[in-house]
């Protein structure tokens, strides 16, 4: 993908200099063509009337044509405009070349994040459920009864559907994000199904594995001070368990630092980057870390 990128856009700025060097040549005559005729600038001198003294002098004191270029036919520009043009096409070219150089850089670190990642060992990524019949046959895939994926995906439809008919009614009516439409759709919202609380965590874990979701929450750095630094904890660890609660997204980690007493010490379950496990006993509250979304395969 990368090299296909950088070969598009080497093929943009040959272009570019193509049409560039096409307009700067625009004032050359063909191979072959009649070279322009040169006009006096004296018509007098075009005349067979003789020449009075002042209208020699005149005319000797006038610098004469110069001389075509040979083989072109062409008279030499002497303004100075083929110089200036020169430049310009000298100034495209280097603009050209330096972003030539700022792509490559781009591509090579792009190259370079890939690699780490399947050095990392973090599996591909399927496509997610486009419609009812795959997330149905996502759920089987994580072990839930065939009869109770039916029903799940059947009763996640109807609530969308309910909440696109609240919405059209709510805008028919003039009752679109008033009090009104808020409760309504804080009732829809009580009626969707808890698909981790029907199935289980371990099948909702696999469930989001098997969709392409993220399903676990990672470790990015650790806060100098805090009290993940004190226990051990670093980057690369992810957070599988808070005081025995599953963990799979932001929300979830933040939720259970902030439950019961703070400074409560609770354990929290760790998996390493070397595939080893560890549980860390925390204070409740900020563990002092920045968090990273991934996904991991559950049965690793």
């Amino acid at each position: 993908m990368a090299r296909s990128i950088f070969a598009l856009f080497s093929a943009f700025l040959a272009g570019m200099l193509a049409g560039v060097l096409a307009v700067g040549s625009g004032g050359s005559a063909p191979d072959g063509a009649h070279p322009p005729e040169l006009v006096s600038e004296h018509p007098a001198a075009e005349t067979s009337q003789p020449l009075n003294g002042a209208a020699q002098g005149a005319a000797l004191a006038t610098p004469a044509p110069a001389n075509p270029t040979p083989g072109t036919g062409q008279v030499p520009n002497r303004d100075g405009s083929d110089g200036d043009r020169l430049r310009v096409l000298s100034a495209a070219w280097a603009g050209m070349q330096d972003e030539l150089r700022q792509l490559k850089g781009r591509v090579s670190g792009l190259e370079q994040r890939l690699a780490a990642s399947s050095s990392a060992g973090e599996p591909s990524r399927p496509v997610r459920p486009a419609n009812e019949e795959e997330r149905r046959a996502r759920l089987l895939e994580a072990g839930v009864a065939s009869e109770l994926a039916a029903e799940i995906v059947g009763r996640e439809a109807k609530n969308e559907l309910d909440r696109l008919e609240l919405r059209d009614v709510a805008l028919r009516e003039g009752w679109f994000g008033s009090d009104r439409y808020r409760e309504e759709l804080g009732r829809l919202e009580a009626q969707e199904p808890d698909l981790r609380a029907e199935i289980g965590d371990e099948a909702y874990d696999r469930y989001l594995y098997a969709a392409g979701a993220d399903n676990r929450v990672r470790i990015g750095s650790v806060i100098p001070g805090s009290a993940a630094e004190e226990v051990g904890l670093a980057a690369g660890d992810l957070i599988e368990a808070y005081d025995g609660g599953r963990i799979f997204t932001f929300a979830g980690l933040q939720d259970a630092t902030s439950e019961g007493e703070r400074g409560d010490l609770v354990p929290v379950d760790i998996k390493r980057q070397d595939g080893s496990r560890l549980q860390a006993w925390l204070p409740r509250g900020p563990l002092g870390v920045r968090l990273d979304r991934t996904r991991a395969d559950p049965d690793a």
